[in-house]
């Protein structure tokens, strides 16, 4: 079983592989679409469903 720093290292991983969630300057910033499918991802390769997600604009 991997450590909770093992863990947090491979979810930073992750996320970097999608620069659509932090990088402003990525034309995929904005789109809700994309980073959905990015969380979904990153859920998937990590085992966990408890991703908090970003609230969606009204």
């Amino acid at each position: 079983m991997a450590s909770e720093q093992e863990e947090n290292v491979t979810f930073v991983q992750h996320t970097e592989s999608h620069p659509c969630l932090y990088d402003i300057t990525s034309s995929n910033y904005t789109r809700q679409d994309i980073k959905e499918k990015a969380w979904n991802d990153i859920s998937k390769k990590t085992n966990n469903s408890n991703i908090p997600r970003e609230p969606r604009s009204p």
